[in-house]
């Protein structure tokens, strides 16, 4: 079925399905994140190697070590998914032509955009608390007993200031990342579906198959 002229989408089953999708992606990838900040954070280690790492922690801590520190990130993406889906979706809309068109450049502008949301309301502060409760989690003495503790000392020790450090490059990083995938995203499902108004369901699958 052709696409409903100058449609917009639903911001709210967006931020919905934003969220939901967040959460499982953090839960399958969370492992090579812990593994990245051990190398980052211990420069002696990171020198082994991420498969070095990889065996060591599960050698000392089983395979949920690989899970240490996740809380922040699992708390954190729901809301930055739901605020880059949300936004992005929001600012194509404003975009729309009377046929319901949005042009790459519109789409790399509401990416660049929704990346910006989405780095100043989660991703730095999220980046922040990983990082203090990672780096917590595996010194001899832990301070916090778990994310929601080790959080609020974080506030009332430095302030809502202190989980900005570094907003500049992640906006930078966060708005070229976002900029990139949905205008990327966007022109792919434009030449697999023949127009990228359209979802990908069973009909435009089979569609996208006869074609090839």
């Amino acid at each position: 079925m052709a696409p409903t002229q100058g449609q917009n989408k639903h911001t709210g089953k967006t931020i919905i399905a934003g969220g939901i999708s967040g959460a499982i992606e953090i839960c399958i990838t969370f492992p090579t994140e812990y593994v990245k900040t051990q190398m980052q954070l211990y420069p002696h280690i990171a020198k082994n190697g991420s498969m070095w790492i990889v065996r060591d922690t599960i050698s000392k801590h089983g395979f949920t070590g690989l899970y240490r520190g996740l809380a922040p990130l699992f708390y954190f993406a729901i809301p930055k998914n739901a605020v880059r889906f949300a936004s992005v979706e929001w600012i194509r809309n404003q975009f729309r032509d009377s046929k319901g068109h949005v042009s790459a450049t519109q789409n790399f502008v509401a990416g660049l955009l929704g990346g910006m949301c989405e780095a100043v309301l989660v991703v730095t502060p999220q980046e922040t608390m990983k990082v203090r409760l990672i780096h917590d989690q595996l010194s001899p003495n832990p301070r916090f007993r778990g994310f929601f503790h080790g959080a609020s000392t974080i506030v009332r020790e430095q302030g809502i200031a202190g989980t900005y450090k570094g907003l500049i490059p992640t906006i930078l990083k966060q708005s070229s990342n976002q900029a990139i995938r949905f205008v990327s995203f966007f022109k792919i499902k434009e030449i697999m579906l023949g127009d990228s108004r359209k979802d990908f369901n069973r009909a435009t699958a089979f569609g996208t198959l006869n074609r090839c």
